[in-house]
């Protein structure tokens, strides 16, 4: 990306010196050839012609062709990695706790008893394996709702929904995201 811009820069200062250099040879020769009219020195013709003018918008159209797309995206996709990240740590942190305890999940008769268990260190000395339960970035919501049986994940309860059977949490914002 960086090369890209470098490349542009370059491009569009020799594009602009080439343009500012023939506007003033333009001039020059036009002073020459009119010379002086009664005493009074001519002007050569100050400004772009159109051609230089139409080159040139054509550069800026064809540069932000390339930049702002690419931004438009980071922006949209920033929601999406945040959530993969925070489905990714609260997985990983359920399955150290699992390691810890030998193969327990943590407490999940309530969300303060599972909360704790997970911020604070636990009698064994272990943990804290999270800070803080991340919200879900779809749903705004950082509460866990327990089952077992069969999966409901992505009713949209709750932010994320941990499965007591299978030890499987995934989010509860939408099926789509219920699947990852």
């Amino acid at each position: 990306m960086v090369a890209v811009r470098e490349l542009v820069t370059k491009c569009f200062s020799k594009l602009l010196h080439r343009l500012v250099s023939e506007r003033a040879f333009l001039a020059t020769k036009t002073r020459r050839l009119y010379g002086t009219f009664k005493g009074v020195k001519m002007r050569g013709k100050l400004g772009f012609t159109l051609l230089q003018v139409s080159i040139l918008g054509t550069f800026l159209i064809a540069v932000a062709c390339v930049f702002v797309p690419p931004l438009a995206v980071g922006a949209a996709g920033s929601k999406e990695t945040s959530f993969l990240a925070d489905l990714q740590t609260l997985r990983s942190q359920v399955e150290l706790y699992k390691i810890h305890h030998a193969g327990r999940l943590p407490p999940t008769e309530s969300l303060a008893a599972f909360t704790a268990a997970m911020t604070a260190k636990g009698p064994d000395k272990r943990g804290p394996y999270l800070q803080r339960i991340p919200a879900n970035p779809f749903s705004g919501d950082s509460i866990i709702r327990f089952e077992s049986g069969k999966s409901t994940a992505g009713a949209r309860k709750a932010g994320w929904v941990l499965n007591t059977d299978t030890g499987i949490l995934q989010a509860d914002d939408s099926i789509r995201h219920a699947r990852m």
